[in-house]
């Protein structure tokens, strides 16, 4: 899947640059990768978030405390 995205990515940047269209091409490129990374990492973070969240829950159900 993710070889196939940045290849579409990569093609897209390519089109938009050999039209003539190089800082759209650039800018597309950059808020593609950043935004991507951006929303990957708030995922991570919300996913901790909520483990850690149940194993506290988990935790105080059981009495150990947590």
């Amino acid at each position: 899947g993710g070889f196939t995205t940045y290849s579409a990515l990569a093609q897209a940047v390519l089109v938009l640059w050999s039209g003539g269209a190089v800082w759209v091409a650039v800018g597309y490129g950059a808020a593609t990768l950043l935004l991507g990374g951006g929303a990957a990492w708030g995922g991570v973070l919300l996913g901790a978030a909520i483990a850690d969240r149940r194993v506290r829950r988990n935790s105080q159900e059981r009495g150990d405390g947590g």
